[in-house]
């Protein structure tokens, strides 16, 4: 019998993007539109500025990531960082009510700095945006609300 971690995980190493209905495949394309609005939005907003002053000199020498916005690049897991916090900095990315988590921010800042490493097709970041987006989910929903009554 598989735990529910194993269940999760499972299903999200073997799902396809010909599996995914297609209301997920179309949510899924808005939820990205509205998550790169917000970072372009907030890309010169301050905590987006003193993010990239602070860490654009620390990140390593492979220069191969965009920034939203920005002519910088930087490295895989700058890019990440700079980018979730530029996608949610004006808190207008989406929330899910059960958790009152921002979950496109974290998830797509990840896959754009991957994708782009890797050369990902738009099927596939849509793909891994909604397994990324399900997983997140899923263990908001497990854990919450009590994560919250010990300091989260």
């Amino acid at each position: 019998m598989l735990t529910s971690t194993q269940a999760l995980c499972e299903f999200l190493a073997n799902v396809t993007y010909e599996q995914l209905p297609a209301e997920v495949i179309q949510h899924a394309k808005l939820s990205i539109l509205n998550a790169l609005g917000c970072g372009i939005n907030s890309a010169s907003a301050s905590p987006s500025l003193k993010a990239r002053k602070a860490t654009l000199s620390l990140g390593g020498s492979e220069r191969t990531c965009t920034v939203l916005a920005r002519p910088e690049r930087t490295d895989l897991q700058t890019a990440a960082l700079l980018n979730g916090i530029a996608i949610t900095t004006a808190d207008y990315d989406d929330t899910h009510l059960q958790t009152v988590i921002h979950p496109s921010g974290t998830v797509l800042a990840a896959i754009l700095a991957w994708g782009e490493v890797n050369h990902m097709s738009g099927k596939e970041v849509v793909l891994a945006f909604a397994v990324g987006i399900e997983a997140l989910l899923r263990i908001g929903i497990a854990i919450s609300p009590g994560h919250y009554t010990i300091g989260w």
